[in-house]
């Protein structure tokens, strides 16, 4: 983290330490601070999202919910990029640096809670969602909430903490894990999926065609071998066990299944945009 965490460890709710928490980091300065993430988590996780990102198949001008947005270094990206961005994030003064700092592109950002959007139905193109279900407390409902304002067809890549990581995995036998109170209940402060179950979980939820990968979260001192850890990743089973993260990719049921978006009048297959 790039700043102390808060004394308190008591809260009324899973929701309310990180809303606090987040909107004490509001007040710092760069994106990554903000976001709770070191400038190497940040830069590590943007590249794997802008690596999927072309093999998404969205039209210009796609309608796009950045759902925990944090500062708004996603949505400025794809504002950039010509996509209508919507950046949503349950701490309201996070929300406003985030507003702060875009300049350009159509992109604004409210204040919601991701277990229940204030969006009407099959309203989205797409909904990137980076680093916010290590916080929820009701992750199933998010799920479905994210379900409910994607257009039929409709793209979803997430990221969240992997659960089967040897780190995290030794954490919880060691008993080392980070803990918060909940009205008197300890509970991990940080949430974290194994990536087999999350993706059965999004299929019930009503997603298809999901595809998942692990993302490795390095030190710096480790980008001269970026490339031996990339092909590490792609080794069945394996890379999960060193990734700090994972990514799923998967659409709303209801869409033509096997049929790309319409892109700038002509079709194209993802494999043409690797």
């Amino acid at each position: 983290m790039s700043k102390p965490l808060p004394s308190r460890r008591k809260t009324s709710s899973r929701e309310a330490y990180w809303r606090e928490m987040f909107n004490d980091f509001s007040a710092l300065e760069s994106d990554h601070a903000i976001s709770g993430w070191s400038p190497q988590g940040l830069s590590l996780r943007m590249k794997s999202y802008l690596r999927a990102l072309p093999t998404l198949n969205l039209a210009p001008g796609a309608l796009v919910l950045d759902l925990g947005c944090g500062a708004g270094a996603y949505s400025r990206v794809l504002g950039k990029a010509g996509f209508r961005v919507v950046g949503v994030d349950f701490a309201w003064l996070v929300a406003g640096q985030a507003r702060k700092r875009t300049t350009e592109g159509a992109v604004d950002y409210v204040s919601g809670d991701a277990t229940c959007l204030p969006f009407a139905d099959d309203l989205f193109d797409h909904v990137v969602c980076i680093g916010l279900f290590q916080s929820l407390h009701k992750h199933r409902e998010a799920m479905r909430e994210i379900h409910r304002v994607l257009k039929p067809g409709g793209v979803l890549c997430l990221m969240t903490l992997n659960r089967r990581n040897l780190k995290a995995t030794l954490d919880r036998k060691l008993k080392r894990e980070e803990i918060i109170l909940v009205e008197g209940q300890p509970q991990a402060r940080l949430n974290t999926y194994d990536p087999a179950l999350f993706t059965g979980e999004l299929e019930e939820a009503g997603f298809r065609n999901l595809r998942r990968e692990p993302v490795q979260i390095y030190p710096e001192k480790l980008n001269g071998a970026a490339g031996l850890i990339w092909l590490w990743s792609r080794l069945p089973g394996l890379g999960y066990l060193t990734a700090r993260s994972f990514m799923v990719i998967g659409e709303k049921a209801g869409g033509k299944a096997g049929s790309p978006r319409r892109r700038g009048g002509r079709r194209e297959n993802p494999e043409e945009q690797q």
